[in-house]
């Protein structure tokens, strides 16, 4: 934490344990909303404040307010569950326990008064279940991972103290992993092990205003990114399912629309309340293709059929100098059906409580947060 800029320095560190039982692991499809400690504080209801340099995830058009240059680290350390319950055989069945620790870079700078740069790097969609090698829906899903980056430079423009937009691109790599046992009845399971890498492009554009009686205004928008994925497919004993076979596919991570309101009336006090609209539908099927005319395996289409998803965030910050005190609640609609749900990505609609903290040390500001779903 010795780091030192120009003007100033924000480390962020963000701890957070999301614990969820009945078979719930994720909500609103494999995104993930916690980028940034403070914000995670509020339950994520940021959009209107936007202050430090995580707004390029939150609200880019925040970083209108910042001065000098600014940069902020972080993770996450997330821990899902999930259990699954036979209606046939009665027996549960639990994921098996993993950590996950997704990083954030944010790193802002004041060119002028009225202009500013910005580069995030960082992971808002994303997921990983794994579940045990036996288990009765093995020939399903034993493991399935994604992971994106979004590396996203920013500018905003202030035409005056009120007003801020911006407006940035994404570079989007992304990985994929699935693997699942092969039924090959009177001989053992056999296996099969598909990876992929891919990578898209996307943009964003944001507004941040300064509302009559002390009342702020937050709108960002993130579009849709379509990742084309390209990888091998790896089964086993190979002497009976063959070599290798390369293997394509498709994703589009849907667009986000996120409108927040922010007041500051009471003496350093900040309510705010978000509103986010995520267009999963993007997400009708899932493909994986065999690409060589040889292969012995058939093409496999998924129907997912994923509808919009919409979410509500309430959030609260005091400062009481040097510390700072939040809390927030959010509620998220899942995305996916129950014809299409599956153990892959086990789903349903989400409450979040969250409760966080600041603590000032000179020109480093310290953040820490904690958040409960189920």
């Amino acid at each position: 934490m010795g780091l030192r800029l120009r003007s100033s320095c924000v480390i962020l560190v963000a701890f957070s344990a999301i614990s969820v039982a009945h078979g719930v692991a994720y909500a609103g499809g494999f995104g993930l909303d916690e980028q940034g400690a403070a914000a995670m504080g509020r339950a994520n209801a940021f959009a209107a404040q936007a202050d430090d340099p995580t707004a390029l995830f939150y609200n880019p058009a925040g970083i209108g307010q910042l001065h000098g240059t600014q940069l902020s680290l972080g993770t996450t350390l997330i821990t899902p569950s999930t259990t699954f319950e036979s209606t046939s055989t009665t027996l549960s069945t639990d994921t098996t326990a993993a950590l996950f620790y997704p990083p954030t870079l944010y790193v802002t700078h004041e060119i002028r008064r009225d202009l500013h740069v910005g580069l995030g790097v960082f992971t808002p969609f994303g997921l990983s279940t794994k579940w045990p090698s036996d288990w009765e829906g093995r020939y399903l899903t034993t493991f399935s991972e994604i992971n994106t980056y979004y590396i996203n430079p920013n500018i905003a423009w202030s035409p005056n103290a009120r007003v801020h937009v911006a407006a940035g691109i994404s570079y989007v790599p992304s990985s994929v992993t699935l693997r699942s046992k092969v039924e090959l009845t009177p001989l053992p399971d056999g296996a099969s092990d598909i990876k992929a890498t891919g990578d898209g492009w996307g943009y964003n554009v944001a507004l941040l205003a300064s509302l009559p009686a002390q009342t702020s205004l937050g709108v960002s928008f993130r579009s849709a990114v379509t990742v084309d994925y390209h990888g091998d497919g790896t089964f086993s004993p190979s002497a009976l399912l063959g070599p290798p076979q390369p293997v394509r596919s498709s994703l589009t991570l849907p667009p986000i629309l996120t409108v927040g309101l922010a007041n500051h009336s009471w003496d350093r006090l900040t309510l705010e309340a978000d509103a986010q609209w995520v267009g999963w539908t993007s997400v009708d099927k899932i493909t994986i293709d065999f690409t060589d005319p040889s292969s012995p395996f058939p093409d496999v289409e998924t129907p997912k059929n994923w509808r919009n998803s919409y979410s509500l965030r309430f959030g609260a910050e005091r400062q009481l100098d040097p510390l700072t005190v939040r809390a927030g609640y959010a509620y998220d609609i899942t995305p996916i059906p129950s014809e299409t749900i599956d153990p892959s990505l086990p789903d349903a609609d989400k409450h979040t409580f969250a409760v966080g903290g600041g603590y000032q040390l000179g020109e480093v500001t310290i953040d820490l947060a904690s958040v409960v779903s189920g």
